[in-house]
This record gives structure tokens, C-alpha cells and sequence, in this order.
């Protein structure tokens, strides 16, 4: 049970990781390659270090079925909200990026990029010294679970 719930401590941070990554690639993309948004996020689905995220892959699949960029990202955001992995602000920042992505000059963009990135990026730090701790406190506690349980057998 220690184990289970370390992991899931863990899942946290690591969620805001691939956000953080995500937006980083993203940034660079619009400062080198000008790319249309959704070209973006759909050649960035495409690629295998985000062929597992569930989150781009619903933007991308609506998107492509021909809901607006707006739509898809609130979709995936709802699906974000249900997982219950992430934290209320956290979810708001993500669902703020969608506000200004493709909205303005590439410089604006990659500003706005910069912006999410660094917020993220400070909440990802604190979660994992959060999961951190909860890991070592669960774990802790499972194996005095099963030391307890041997005692009582005995």
C-alpha cells in the first residue's frame, strides 16, 4: 500500500514536468519554425516524446476533427480536471495558456511561453519536494504496516 501510494505522490510532479517540457518545446517551435498553432501541437503529437500525453493527444485529435484550438484545449483540460492528479491553480494556468497561444506576434507568444513555463516550473519544484517527502512518509509507513502485521501473526 506504501508503494501505491508513493507512486502516486510521484505522479504529480512528474505531470508538471511534461507541462513544463511541453511549453518549452513549444516556445522554441514558435521562435525558430513559425509554425501555425495547430500544425504545431500536431506535428508535437506526432512525436514520440509526446506520443503518451494524454492531454496533447485530445487537443490534437479535436482539433484535427475540426474543433477550434479554444474547444479542444478546454476539452482536454475537463479530461485534466477528472484525472485529479493536478491542483486547481495548476489546471488554471494550463487552461490560461490557451488564451494568448496564436493570438499575437511570435515575440508575444514566446514571452507568454516564458511566462507559463517559469510558473510551472516553480509549482513543479515545490510538488516534487512535496512528493518527495509524502513518498518517504508512505513508504515508511507500509513497511511498519507489514512489521506490524508479521507481530501480530506471530
Amino acid at each position: 500500500m506504501g508503494t501505491l501510494l508513493s507512486g502516486r505522490a510521484r505522479a504529480h510532479p512528474r505531470e508538471l514536468a511534461r507541462f513544463v517540457r511541453l511549453f518549452t518545446v513549444v516556445r522554441r517551435e514558435i521562435e525558430y519554425a513559425l509554425r501555425p498553432t495547430g500544425d504545431l501541437l500536431h506535428r508535437l503529437a506526432l512525436e514520440t516524446e509526446f506520443s503518451d500525453f494524454a492531454f496533447l493527444q485530445t487537443v490534437d485529435t479535436r482539433f484535427r476533427q475540426g474543433e477550434p484550438l479554444s474547444d479542444a484545449w478546454d476539452a482536454a483540460v475537463l479530461a485534466l480536471q477528472t484525472e485529479k492528479l493536478l491542483k486547481t491553480e495548476e489546471i488554471a494556468l494550463i487552461q490560461a495558456f490557451c488564451s494568448a497561444f496564436g493570438s499575437t506576434d511570435p515575440a508575444g507568444q514566446s514571452a507568454n511561453c516564458a511566462y507559463f513555463i517559469d510558473r510551472l516550473s516553480e509549482l513543479q519544484k515545490g510538488a516534487a519536494e512535496a512528493a518527495g517527502k509524502k513518498s518517504r512518509l508512505y513508504l515508511a509507513l507500509g513497511v511498519l504496516g507489514g512489521v506490524f502485521a508479521v507481530l501480530i501473526l506471530l
